[in-house]
C-alpha cells in the first residue's frame, strides 16, 4: 500500500498498532525483572556481597536472592555472553534496596555469595555521587532534601552544607540506591555506582 492509497481508517489501524508496540516495549524495559545492561556500566551487587572476583566464584546464579527480596529490589543480570549472565544485581532506578532489617537475601544464600553484615550501616553495595549540574539544591532556587529524607542511615550518609546543599559521605553511604530512587529530577542527579 502507497501513501497515496492509505485510507483514513488504515491511517489509524497503522497508527495505533505503532503505538501499542511502543508501549509494549517501554513496558518490558521498565518492568522486567531481567536487567538488560550494556558491558560499560557497572554492577551493583545485593546487600553482603563479597568483592567481585568471590561473589563470582561463589555464586551459583540460584536466584534465591531474587525471589526472596521483598521490595523486587534484585534483579538478574541479562548478558548471555557475559560471565556475569544471570548474577544478582539491583537496578536502584527501578527500585532500591531498603537495607531490610533481617536481610532475607542473604539468609537464603547458601553458597554465602552474600553474607551477614555486623549491621545495616556496614553494608557496601556501592557509593552515591551527585551531579551538581543536575542537583536542584546545587542549581539554587529550590529546596531539595528528597535524598536526604530517604535515606535509611539519615544524616550520616547524606548531609546539608551551610546554604543547604546535599553531599555523600563515603565512608556512611551504603549504596542502597534510596537517593537515586526518590531523586525528582527527570535524569537523577545522584546516581549509584560501584565503590
Amino acid at each position: 500500500m502507497t501513501k497515496e492509497n492509505l485510507s483514513r481508517r488504515d491511517f489509524f489501524k497503522k497508527g495505533l498498532k505503532s503505538l501499542a508496540q511502543g508501549a509494549k516495549e517501554t513496558a518490558t524495559i521498565l518492568y522486567s525483572s531481567e536487567e538488560p545492561i550494556t558491558p560499560s556500566r557497572t554492577l551493583v551487587r545485593p546487600p553482603g556481597a563479597l568483592p567481585e572476583k568471590e561473589f563470582l566464584e561463589k555464586c551459583t546464579r540460584c536466584n534465591e536472592c531474587v525471589k526472596v527480596c521483598p521490595e523486587e529490589s534484585i534483579m538478574k543480570f541479562v548478558g548471555e555472553e557475559s560471565p556475569l549472565h544471570l548474577t544478582p544485581m539491583l537496578s536502584v532506578r527501578k527500585s532500591p534496596c531498603v537495607l531490610c532489617e533481617d536481610f532475607p537475601c542473604i539468609k537464603v544464600c547458601e553458597p554465602e555469595a552474600l553474607v551477614m553484615p555486623a549491621a545495616r550501616e556496614e553494608v557496601k553495595m556501592g557509593i552515591a555521587v551527585i551531579n551538581e549540574k543536575l542537583c536542584y539544591a546545587w542549581q539554587g532556587g529550590q529546596d531539595c532534601d528528597y535524598c536526604i529524607k530517604e535515606c535509611p542511615i539519615g544524616e550520616k550518609a547524606i548531609y546539608f552544607d551551610e546554604v543547604r546543599r546535599p553531599h555523600v559521605s563515603s565512608e556512611h553511604c551504603t549504596g542502597c540506591g534510596c537517593c537515586e530512587y526518590i531523586c525528582p529530577s527527570r535524569q537523577p542527579a545522584i546516581v549509584v555506582g560501584t565503590r
